[in-house]
């Protein structure tokens, strides 16, 4: 088994802290034979980038990004979205219909 040296671990060159800490911890995680998980907030879930499950989130996310931005697209010209605080609760979006347009059940606008 490969052992961390004080030498080595004193010479990481740390810009950002955390990004420090980090890097550490990959590397007594690979040492150590166990898997390194970091906390993504954009993904709200905890990820090894590193690895195929890792990745897989990561493409969901942008997956799922690319859903939303093309619904807000085809939404636009329909309705206006109301200015909300930088957060969401859960995936949901808040919209407000304009007052000249409004939908009917077939998708068509009703003036």
């Amino acid at each position: 088994m490969k052992r961390h040296d004080r030498s080595h671990r004193d010479n990481l060159k740390i810009v950002d802290g955390d990004r420090g800490f980090e890097r550490f911890g990959r590397e007594l995680a690979d040492v150590h034979s166990t898997s390194w998980q970091e906390y993504w907030p954009f993904l709200d879930a905890f990820a090894d980038l590193r690895s195929e499950k890792g990745l897989e989130k990561l493409e969901n996310f942008f997956q799922k990004q690319r859903t939303v931005i093309s619904m807000q697209t085809f939404l636009k010209s329909r309705t206006d979205f109301v200015e909300a605080l930088p957060y969401q609760v859960g995936q949901q979006f808040i919209l407000k219909q304009r007052a000249s347009s409004k939908l009917d059940d077939s998708g068509g606008e009703n003036n």
